[in-house]
């Protein structure tokens, strides 16, 4: 059978694993490329890192978004004591590449009274990580929010103050898009694939640098929320299933 290998990110470039998974996860990419057909990669920078024979039958297509709808059920601001616009938001699984450890240091630094962080997102098969970050959250305003469907991460989406993404490591970050199509205020690590959406030089700081975001953090907090809008044309997702179909057709022909 004709197959389509999609590609988000090297998986072997997280903390999370040691030298024998890294071995492992490295030979299935190995292998994974040479028996696909056709190869998808969601994050140019990715496509450029890989051999000649895989670019060669490979494209590049983002990932897309769903347009944001406001007005969803906000009941659970209220269950988690929330106040609209007084709350910073993080989203994406507790593991160290997500670099929460980095928003929750800044955040202690910098946070006005009655502001609070919330951050949305469970955890993997181990959970030392998110214990880690509990403890490390410890007396100050830090709500772990856990998993959540996309109806309740949307009026958080929709009522925060501002939107952190500190990953240390991204293949493609949708959180990131999701904030941006409901028109956050954003903060950004500056990695290639967080350079794929349309934000700011401002809005942006070092990966893994927790005094530099705690700066950031500062300016953004000291003013009254910009009226952010963001051109989101190139991630459509009609567009973009449209284009993933014909990849998929290409490889299904004899």
């Amino acid at each position: 059978l004709p197959v389509v290998l999609t590609y988000h990110s090297p998986n072997y470039e997280h903390a999370k694993w040691g030298p024998l998974a890294r071995t492992f996860l490295r030979l299935a990419e190995r292998l994974a490329f040479r028996a696909a057909n056709a190869v998808i990669f969601v994050n140019p920078f990715q496509m450029d890192k890989a051999p000649a024979a895989v670019r060669a039958k490979a494209v590049h297509l983002p990932n897309g978004v769903e347009p944001h709808v406001p007005g969803g059920p906000a009941e659970l601001l209220g269950r988690l004591g929330l106040e609209p616009g007084r709350y910073l938001l993080g989203v994406g699984r507790l593991t160290p590449e997500k670099g929460f450890d980095l928003l929750i240091a800044a955040f202690r630094q910098v946070a006005p009274p009655g502001l609070k962080l919330v951050l949305a997102g469970g955890v993997d098969n181990e959970d030392f990580h998110a214990r880690a970050l509990r403890a490390q959250a410890a007396g100050a305003p830090v709500v772990f929010a856990g998993a959540l469907d996309p109806d309740d991460l949307r009026p958080l989406y929709e009522h925060a103050r501002l939107f952190v993404l500190p990953s240390r490591n991204e293949g493609f970050p949708l959180a990131l898009l999701e904030a941006l199509a409901a028109r956050n205020d954003v903060l950004a690590a500056d990695l290639p694939a967080a350079r794929l959406v349309p934000l700011a030089r401002e809005d942006f700081f070092a990966p893994g640098d927790a005094a530099e975001l705690a700066a950031k953090l500062r300016h953004k907090l000291a003013g009254p929320p910009p009226a952010r809008a963001y051109d989101l044309a190139v991630f459509d997702w009609a567009r973009i299933a449209a284009q993933t179909r014909e990849v998929y057709a290409r490889a299904a022909r004899p």
